[in-house]
């Protein structure tokens, strides 16, 4: 042990010795450690860490599956859950929880938070413990809440800043979507979610979903569903109980067909391990960050190459002191121990320098693959906890392990291999011929090098690819801004005609030259897809059954600069003409009316495979990418929201993201913040987003 000391101590004083080389190598590891660090850190926070609840290994993660499902798939909608555990013998216990966005009115006051459903018997499926109070039980989670109302628990971080960890926030009142709902319990500190990335601040009864969503329909595949297996019961067991009663579930709660035609059509409820959660964020993630793992991996042995060159001239300038020691009766194992030390001692140094880098680096690698984008009262970046816990830093220390093998190996081989005759003699003056071996890494450092630059180079080219496509609608100068009026106007009817007069007022304002709103925003995380038929010159019927749509303001094709094709764009008084209007994305118009015969034509809603619902085309605009620029246009179909106000989600409303057309931004956003107070001052003032930004 005492030769290890002296290895140890010999090699802190030559580093000590050689500042410059010493700081360069240190830097250079720094690097490679870091950058594979901090891929790691989110790595392993978005898909590799376990929920910390009891036993996360007997957790069963239930989806609905669907060929246009990808990874963890759907969630699952409360009835098919409802019906599924009632017929099930594999699990204790089945919970649901959707995490969402509410309102929290405060001292006369509202503003969105993050926010969760959760069934009553989360809590015990999870086997959490409150940090204070009590957990939200099946006695709360019924119609109009328990015997005290509705309660409520709050996420431990959102207590302790808010409430600032006052203990008599238990039995307190707050307002939630305009009710009243009573704080029993505080979340402990480790658990805020079963989804990946998310924080809820409140967390509220299934039941409480009734005011936001009104009856549970089954195409609400919105919910995380995880149960809790039977002891003795395996997942293999589990997943073949529950594909063999998939069908009939399904089939048993689906009266309108909606899960067995369409964006649906297919599905199967599936088990998967539960013990990550929901993956959501990191299953979204996972192909950027593969290909982030592999390319930092190939920075890393670039740095490694650089610092062996650098030890191997180091070696030979001390090929003098090596043959003195070796002279004096020290062994090549001796030798090459003393080098492998002072390898460990630099990558030792470039770790620590690398880890208290990592977290920063980590959580700017995470605002870069998750930008903020226009999602009412959602966050902008999942809430990950990027602090290097122990696993972090044993996956940097076997990089540091294994870096400081790879510099010391070769180096070390040759500057061992001692003549004690000829080194003597020669001295430290004496210049060594390069060897094969540093001409492999040479050639290799010139390798990875090529395969980053060429990497770099095609990356760089997607996204100019990317950037010069044409979306279809103006991005430039487009202002997108999030409402949410349901707490204003009561009733569907109300927000609708709301939104008219805010949409008037907003014309007349200081940089507003259009504007105009939509339900669904284009490029944003969701669609919403329905059924459609035309009747051709030869009566045969032309269906759709994936046609996207979406619900907009009058003047909408101008605010959004989107070309319109043939026809004109939406007027306020076409909810007076007793008849629907729509408008057509050209390929939807194309598909519907061949013979080019669209504006003046009528489709009928076919949802039920029956007519219904009739609405005459107005208008062809220009195809537009709506959910990616990756992807072809869709068939889209759009409507007024006027014409649609009573297809609403229940209490909760429909909100609309108001869309302003302006020269100046910062002008108009505050045009529209001057709006919202004047006509609506009750309504929390939503974080606009550019369509640049949206882009």
């Amino acid at each position: 042990m005492r030769s290890w000391f002296d290895d140890l101590r010999y090699s802190l004083r030559a580093l000590a010795h050689a500042p410059g080389f010493t700081l360069v190598a240190v830097l250079t590891l720094a690097l490679g450690i870091g950058a594979n660090t901090a891929v790691f850190s989110l790595t392993y926070a978005l898909m590799l860490h376990k929920l910390p609840v009891h036993d996360p290994d007997g957790l069963a993660l239930l989806t609905y599956d669907t060929s246009r499902s990808s990874g963890e798939g759907f969630g699952v909608s409360p009835p098919l859950v409802e019906d599924l555990g009632r017929r099930q013998s594999v699990f204790t216990a089945v919970m649901m929880w959707r995490d969402t966005a509410l309102t929290l009115t405060e001292k006369g006051e509202s503003r969105r938070i993050e926010a969760a459903i959760a069934s009553g018997n989360s809590f015990d499926v999870l086997g959490i413990r409150p940090a204070l109070g009590r957990a939200i039980s099946p006695q709360d989670d019924i119609e109009g809440g328990g015997a005290n109302g509705w309660a409520a628990m709050l996420n431990y971080a959102f207590w302790k800043s808010h409430y600032h960890g006052d203990r008599s926030v238990l039995g307190s009142s707050i307002q939630i979507e305009g009710v009243a709902a009573t704080v029993v319990g505080v979340l402990p500190p480790q658990f805020s979610s079963v989804a990946v990335g998310s924080r809820p601040e409140v967390i509220l009864p299934l039941a409480f979903d009734r005011l936001l969503m009104g009856k549970p329909q089954p195409g609400a595949m919105m919910y995380a569903v995880l149960a809790r297996l039977k002891p003795g019961t395996t997942l293999e067991q589990a997943r073949a109980q529950v594909a063999a009663m998939s069908d009939s579930v399904i089939a048993g709660n689906d009266p309108q067909f909606i899960l067995r035609r369409g964006f649906f059509a297919g599905g199967r409820i599936n088990v998967s391990p539960g013990k990550y959660g929901r993956g959501g964020v990191g299953l979204s993630m996972r192909d950027k960050l593969l290909a982030l793992e592999a390319l930092v991996a190939i920075v890393l042995l670039i740095c490694c190459a650089n610092v062996a060159g650098l030890l191997g001239a180091r070696m030979a300038a001390r090929r003098h002191e090596l043959a003195v020691r070796s002279a004096l009766g020290a062994s090549r194992w001796r030798l090459l121990r003393q080098l492998a030390v002072e390898a460990f001692l630099l990558c030792a140094c470039g770790t620590i320098a690398a880890v208290l880098a990592a977290r920063s680096s980590a959580q700017l690698l995470l605002r870069t693959l998750l930008p903020r984008s226009a999602e009412i009262g959602g966050p902008q970046y999942a809430a990950l906890s990027l602090t290097p816990d122990w696993r972090v830093l044993l996956f940097a220390t076997a990089l540091a392990m294994a870096s400081a093998l790879l510099i010391a190996l070769l180096p070390g081989l040759r500057a061992t291999r001692v003549d004690v005759g000829r080194d003597l003699s020669a001295g430290a003056r004496q210049l060594v011929r390069g060897s094969r071996g540093e001409g492999w890494i040479v050639a290799g450092q010139v390798a990875f090098a090529s395969l980053l630059v060429v990497a770099a180079g095609l990356f760089g080219s997607t996204v100019y690819h990317l950037l010069s496509i044409d979306p279809g609608f103006r991005t430039q100068g487009v202002v997108l801004v999030p409402s949410d009026l349901h707490l204003v106007a009561k009733t569907n009817a109300n927000l609708a005609q709301l939104y008219t007069r805010i949409l008037e007022r907003l014309r007349a304002m200081p940089g507003v030259e259009s504007a105009s709103a939509e339900q669904i925003p284009m490029l944003g995380d969701w669609i919403s897809t329905t059924s459609y038929v035309s009747t051709l010159s030869d009566g045969s019927l032309r269906e759709d059954e994936h046609l996207y749509f979406n619900s907009v303001g009058a003047n909408y094709f101008a605010a959004t600069g989107t070309p319109i094709l043939a026809g004109r764009d939406f007027q306020p008084g076409d909810r007076d003409n007793k008849h629907m209007v729509c408008a057509l994305s050209r390929s939807a118009a194309d598909y519907f009316f061949p013979q080019g015969n669209a504006v003046g034509s009528v489709l009928r809603d076919y949802s039920e495979k029956k007519p219904g619902t009739a609405c005459e085309v107005i208008a062809v605009v220009a195809d537009t990418r709506y959910t990616s620029l990756r992807q072809a246009p869709p068939h889209v179909i759009y409507w007024t929201f006027m014409e649609n106000y009573g297809e609403g989600l229940g209490a909760a409303g429909w909100q609309l993201y108001l869309v302003v057309r302006t020269a100046d931004p910062a002008l108009a956003t505050g045009s529209v913040a001057q709006v919202m107070r004047e006509l609506a001052p009750a309504a929390p003032m939503l974080t606009p987003i550019t369509m640049d930004e949206q882009l």
